[in-house]
C-alpha cells in the first residue's frame, strides 16, 4: 500500500513540476527563446559533429547489418543446395526400383 501511495506522490509532484514550467514559459516566451538562441549559436558546430559522428555509427552499423545479411542469404542458399541433392538422392532409389536401365545409365 505504501508503494503505490509513494509511485502516486511522485506522479502528483511531476504533474505539478510540468505545469509550473509551463506556466512560467507561457509568462514569459521571450526569455526562452533567447535562452535557446544563445546556446544554439554556441553549441552549433558541437551539434554537427555529434550529427557526424551518429551518421557514421549508423553507416558502420548499416554496414556490418548488410554484410550479415549476405552472409545469411549464402548459407540460405547452400542449405537450398543440400536440401536438393539430398532430395535428389532420395529420388534415384526409386528411379532405379522403377527403372533399372535409366539408373545404370546415370553411373
Amino acid at each position: 500500500m505504501e508503494l503505490t501511495q509513494s509511485v502516486f506522490v511522485l506522479k502528483l509532484y511531476a504533474a505539478v513540476v510540468a505545469v509550473l514550467l509551463v506556466a512560467e514559459v507561457h509568462a514569459q516566451p521571450q526569455k526562452f527563446s533567447t535562452e535557446i538562441q544563445q546556446t544554439g549559436d554556441e553549441s552549433s558546430t558541437d551539434l554537427n559533429l555529434f550529427k557526424m559522428a551518429l551518421r557514421e555509427a549508423y553507416n558502420r552499423e548499416l554496414e556490418f547489418y548488410e554484410q550479415q545479411e549476405a552472409q545469411i542469404v549464402k548459407q540460405l542458399a547452400a542449405l537450398e543446395n543440400d536440401r536438393n541433392q539430398i532430395r535428389e538422392r532420395k529420388r534415384s532409389h526409386i528411379r532405379c526400383l522403377v527403372n533399372v536401365i535409366a539408373c545404370y545409365r546415370k553411373k
